[in-house]
């Protein structure tokens, strides 16, 4: 092997000791000790290369595992959450693609006309929506009706 040369520069004490032990080994006693390590895996941590038996590997992949689904789940879980509105916000959607579709309102004129119809329906009572929460309510509104056909 060719790094008998290789100089232990940057090494504790006792890795010196241990390269320069391996460096008097003969061939044979090398390959048998390569063989020895290369039984169980290696992970790289900040400070170099640790000797991780198979068992505890076994149970990191679980518990990374586990902590990824959950991560997931929980995503997943968050995301649905927004989706699902109240029945009057859905109803007010409704009536806002109603006032766009059928009556051809703009934007702009159905926040004044929402309060007429349910005072409740304003972002406090007696002011109207944002002209751009009626257009968001509006294309959230049209979405949901052609991802969920009757």
């Amino acid at each position: 092997m060719s790094d008998d040369t290789t100089p232990a520069t940057s090494t504790s004490p006792g890795a010196a000791e241990v390269l320069a032990l391996i460096r008097r080994m003969n061939l044979s006693e090398r390959e048998l000790l390569l063989e020895q390590l290369e039984k169980r895996p290696s992970v790289l941590n900040p400070t170099g290369y640790t000797i991780v038996p198979i068992e505890l590997l076994e149970i990191l992949k679980r518990v990374f595992r586990t902590t990824f689904d959950q991560v997931v789940k929980l995503s997943k879980d968050s995301s649905r959450r927004k989706r699902h509105r109240s029945p009057e916000t859905i109803a007010r959607d409704a009536e806002i693609v109603r006032l766009r579709d059928e009556e051809h309102r703009t934007f702009g004129a159905i926040p004044r006309l929402l309060l007429l119809i349910k005072p409740a329906w304003g972002r406090k009572p007696g002011q109207p929506l944002k002209r751009d929460t009626v257009e968001k309510a509006y294309h959230r509104a049209k979405a949901r009706t052609t991802d969920r056909p009757n």
